[in-house]
């Protein structure tokens, strides 16, 4: 009896789970069948921040009659830090600015559309770009734990600090299994073997998802294997490595519910990403049933013309794109040329009114699990708990755990406090290049000014361990800086 009503039990659950999905669709379709054409497709079109940005008294404000201007063409999304540098002082908004500027983008685009705008922003170890919340350890670092109960707090605390500054869709974990130790992104990744990245990538994106906030995987696929080892250059990748290297952490996040993808820069066999039909469409869609958001990376379907040279012409790329992929949303970033040349695309009959509905209808669908139509601007609850003493133990957590002792030539450690100590390297007294790129900004920051007083850098540490300068000599040595 028990085992019979506990299949009831079950069979009930899947039943209920199975209508809401069908609501939702449901929900989404008949918003998109209100979309007129113009609507549509400025959903599919992301546009960074940057674009509505002033300078105002040493910080940077939004624009609303610039906001107006994108919400009359349907924009669908914004992204971006609004400081690709500093300003003086300023290196960033905290949660309180970011919270009034995405009110700000929310009210105008509603009251214009009645649809919300969807915010995505790279917080990748941490909330990185909202000031006073805490900053992680890189991925790297998480891998090196091989503990997934780490990978999923630091995704816990990125998606709720995010989610506090009223951002609710986040571009990471990055899935692609390192391959060729010369790429220059390898601390965005969680290592070479794709079992700990599936595993690590599953807990991050449950992190991230428990706090209603969309996680997004990246980059789809093959990112991390250029044949050179420079970023976005070509990549050459067999079926058998394709499927067996890069593929299972990729299939670990779809099985994971997770709600969206990036695609990736690079060309692969020969063919963009942006346009490769075997790997967006037959692998990603058809195989793995992948039915979230796919978002272009930065500039990527224009990359088709001017990067890769496969297509003839902005509207030529896009065409190769709607057509050769199955990408939902462009990220532009820097006008609204795309929904230009996808109206002219579509009035010529070029692409099908059934492939822009079911994009958009991915999109709105994404909107509506997160709840963007009822609470546009999330995370009023958790506004308080920015930066507090959870979030930093966690921190804490993953960089002890993360530690790997290589070397101990000739016991020298634990250290002997009565022997003389030589410190060298470009980062031993730069808590910027200690934190790495996508810290404050995309490449990060070089020096410790921007830094709270009480961070401590290696110099700093050290000398307080040995307790006696006169037994320390430090020595930067090459500015690693100095050669970009």
């Amino acid at each position: 009896m028990r085992v019979v009503t506990s299949t009831s039990a079950l069979v009930l659950l899947a039943c209920t789970i199975l209508s809401a999905a069908q609501d939702l669709d449901a929900k989404a379709r008949d918003i998109v069948e209100r979309m007129s054409v113009d609507q549509l497709l400025g959903q599919m079109t992301q546009i960074t921040i940057d674009f509505v940005l002033a300078t105002q008294d040493g910080g940077k404000v939004v624009n609303v009659g610039k906001v107006h201007e994108l919400a009359n063409q349907g924009i669908g999304s914004y992204l971006n830090t609004p400081f690709v540098a500093a300003l003086g002082d300023n290196y960033g908004w905290n949660v309180h600015e970011w919270r009034h500027a995405i009110g700000q983008l929310q009210d105008v685009h509603i009251r214009t559309t009645g649809t919300p705008i969807i915010y995505g922003l790279d917080s990748l170890h941490g909330a990185n770009y909202v000031k006073g919340a805490v900053l992680f350890p890189h991925q790297i670092n998480v891998g090196a734990t091989f503990d997934p109960e780490l990978a999923r707090r630091m995704g816990h605390y990125a998606g709720r600090d995010t989610k506090a500054a009223g951002i609710s869709w986040i571009f990471g974990p990055t899935l692609e299994p390192v391959r060729h130790k010369g790429w220059p992104r390898i601390m965005e990744t969680f290592g070479e073997d794709p079992t700990v990245v599936a595993d690590m990538g599953k807990a991050a994106i449950d992190g991230i998802q428990s706090q209603g906030v969309a996680a997004c995987f990246k980059h789809f696929i093959g990112y991390s294997a250029s044949n050179s080892g420079k970023d976005r250059d070509p990549v050459s990748l067999s079926n058998h490595e394709l499927l067996n290297l890069f593929m299972p952490p990729f299939k670990a996040a779809i099985d994971a519910g997770v709600m969206s993808g990036m695609d990736s820069f690079v060309s692969l066999d020969g063919i963009p990403m942006a346009a490769n039909r075997k790997n967006s469409i037959q692998f990603l869609r058809d195989d793995l049933k992948f039915d979230g958001v796919l978002v272009s990376d930065w500039e990527e379907i224009y990359m088709l013309e001017f990067y890769h040279n496969y297509a003839a012409n902005r509207e030529d790329a896009i065409y190769k794109a709607m057509t050769d992929s199955s990408l939902d949303m462009s990220m532009v970033p820097h006008d609204t040329s795309f929904i230009g040349h996808m109206k002219d695309l579509y009035y010529a009959g070029k692409i099908p009114l059934d492939r822009i509905k079911t994009s958009v209808t991915r999109l709105v669908k994404m909107k509506l699990k997160l709840n963007l139509f009822d609470v546009p601007m999330p995370g009023a609850d958790v506004v308080n708990q920015v930066g507090d003493w959870s979030s930093r133990a966690a921190a804490w957590d993953i960089a002890k755990e993360s530690l790997v002792l290589v070397k101990n030539v000739d016991n020298v450690l634990p250290l002997d406090k009565s022997k003389k100590f030589f410190f060298t390297g470009p980062s031993i007294d730069d808590i910027g290049l200690m934190c790495g790129g996508w810290t404050l900004t995309w490449q990060g920051q070089q020096g410790s000014s921007m830094f709270p007083n009480h961070w401590r850098t290696i110099k700093g540490a050290m000398t307080d361990v040995v307790n006696d300068q006169s037994r320390t000599d430090m020595e930067e040595g090459l500015n690693t800086m100095s050669l970009n």
